[in-house]
């Protein structure tokens, strides 16, 4: 024993736990740590652990039974290894929010907890009252039907309920009891669209000041309420809790914990590919039009967040592949060497109503952008030795954007059946009196005798460029004669 304890203590890095139970001596060696890998794959064998019992009856399944239908239902093999365990139990044990081992007798049962059954009854009660007419079923036909539909019974006891009422009380985000013509009736919640929701968060945390990239939960529910002017309810969308609307949104937001304070409150972050996203949106708020080549987007944003881009970091091989993934934020244009990366409408705005932020004043900011001497250092830029072919290129912010809309033209109502008679009227020049004023007569002699003026300022409006004086009588048809042109 002695020498084995000393090759133990030779080991570095290793703590070893002896305890003496009778006459046998116990060693046990800590569990290695799990990589971050692992973890995201536990997390995600919990969103299939719960898949795979809302297909069971009553949401529960032997413990033995676990591993053949998990084969069936999925089409692989459970490898513990790929989770960073060795026995099953300590898998199921791993993901405690969404799973119980319950002992009933001498057998092991899994079960989903209480939030999970409830959120895959309401899946199923959607389900249900789709298929009937105008979305509603009386009360006491609810039991009958899901027996029917789903091949067993409901039975209120799984969630802690006496009464059928009691329970679709804990469903008032899905279903709703209204009065009908024979009686109570449970109809469904007409839920408000969840990807509009989704872009507004998504605006709304982008918009955060630079030195803080988080919100308490209840945090965000008053910025939400004050940046749109409307309450946030998850009921609305079919969630019981704030909390699991957020949760339901894996791709977009993360919540966490402060780990030095037990008693904080959850907070919203944005996931990494969207903390990218953020970026990508401040460095397009700096151009012109809100977009970017796609081969000088590398550079730009290497130097913009002043640290070297892979796009590997983020998970994705390519520049292009990556942005492909951010779809609510950017899109892009054009093919080949000239596509462009361009902002989304909804990531325009530079920032929030809600969020305090020092920010100059927007006139000022926009009076000092199109100055004359900045729209002249601008466009100098832009000279020669350029190799952007400027006709491509993103219009610069010092050309006023194009005028879209004409001008209204005002059409005069005009007689076409006497159209000859108003011609005439306008064709007949003003009678020429003797009694005209002298600087009048002055006016017009040198224009008379200057061989390269015109020798009859008064025209007739249908005269023929060609004419070289007025004075002579021309008749164009029998209803078409005009009259003499005097000349001063």
């Amino acid at each position: 024993m002695c020498d084995l304890m000393d090759l133990l203590a030779e080991i570095p890095d290793t703590t070893v736990a002896v305890s003496q139970q009778d006459s046998d001596t116990i060693i046990s060696v800590p569990k290695r740590e799990r990589t971050a890998e692992e973890v995201d794959h536990t997390r995600q064998f919990g969103k299939e652990v719960v898949d795979l019992l809302r297909h069971q009856p009553h949401f529960r399944m032997s413990f033995s039974k676990f591993i053949p239908t998990y084969h069936h239902h999925f089409g692989r093999q459970c490898k513990l290894s790929y989770y960073g365990f060795t026995k099953l139990v300590e898998l199921f044990e791993a993901i405690p929010d969404v799973l119980m081992v319950l002992e009933c007798g001498e057998e092991r049962v899994l079960a989903l907890t209480e939030v999970e059954r409830v959120k895959a009854l309401a899946a199923q009660l959607v389900k249900l009252l789709r298929a009937q007419r105008d979305s509603g079923l009386p009360v006491h036909q609810l039991l009958c039907e899901y027996s029917k539909t789903f091949g067993y019974s409901l039975r209120l006891q799984d969630y802690d309920a006496s009464t059928l009422p009691a329970l679709l009380g804990k469903l008032c985000h899905v279903v709703k009891v209204v009065d009908a013509p024979e009686g109570k009736e449970v109809q469904l919640i007409n839920r408000k669209s969840l990807r509009a929701l989704t872009s507004q968060l998504l605006a709304l945390m982008m918009s955060l000041p630079d030195d803080r990239d988080y919100l308490e939960v209840e945090e965000l529910r008053k910025q939400y309420e004050l940046t749109y002017d409307m309450p946030l309810n998850p009921c609305e969308y079919g969630f019981i809790s704030l909390v699991e609307l957020l949760k339901s949104l894996p791709y977009l937001l993360q919540l966490s914990v402060d780990d030095d304070d037990a008693v904080a409150e959850e907070r919203v972050k944005l996931t990494r590919l969207y903390q990218f996203a953020r970026s990508v949106r401040a460095l397009l708020h700096t151009y012109h039009y809100n977009q970017i080549f796609l081969s000088e987007f590398w550079g730009a944003f290497s130097k913009y967040t002043s640290r070297e881009f892979q796009p590997q970091a983020y998970g994705y091989k390519t520049l292009d592949e990556l942005l492909a993934a951010i779809p609510q934020v950017v899109w892009i244009k054009g093919h080949g060497h000239k596509k462009i990366i361009v902002l989304k409408n909804d990531m325009r705005a530079r920032g929030s109503p809600a969020v305090t932020v020092d920010s100059p004043n927007p006139d000022e900011e926009n009076r000092d952008a199109h100055s004359p001497a900045s729209s002249e250092m601008e466009l100098l830029c832009l000279g020669s030795g350029s190799p952007v072919d400027l006709l491509c290129a993103p219009v610069p912010s010092c050309l006023p954007s194009p005028q879209l809309r004409p001008d209204p033209v005002q059409l005069q109502p005009r007689d076409l059946i006497h159209f000859e008679m108003h011609s005439l009227n306008q064709c007949e020049p003003e009678p020429v009196h003797d009694q005209q004023p002298q600087s009048a007569k002055d006016h017009h002699t040198p224009a008379e005798n200057s061989p390269s003026s015109k020798p009859n300022a008064k025209t007739c409006t249908t005269d023929s460029p060609g004419r070289r004086t007025g004075r002579n009588k021309v008749k164009l048809a029998a209803n078409f004669s005009l009259t003499p042109v005097l000349s001063v």
